[in-house]
């Protein structure tokens, strides 16, 4: 099955996997773990992106990957 995703792998701590957890359960129950795991890092980007701390360039590829 052809796909334009790419995989990456993390290490987590085990505070932030609790955090995770807790995550799925509340508000991710019916998703997927990698759904959840995208949502994150999309508000992560957009949260550093609202900060300033992500050049122009990088906001414009990540807004039209987005979409």
């Amino acid at each position: 099955m052809p796909t334009d995703m790419k995989r990456f792998t993390i290490s987590a701590t085990p505070e932030m996997i609790k955090a995770a957890e807790e995550l799925k359960k509340c508000e991710f129950y019916n998703k997927t773990y990698a759904e959840m795991y995208r949502h994150i890092l999309l508000a992560g980007l957009d949260s550093m992106k609202a900060n300033s701390t992500l050049k122009v360039g990088v906001e414009n590829k990540i807004s039209a990957e987005a979409s």
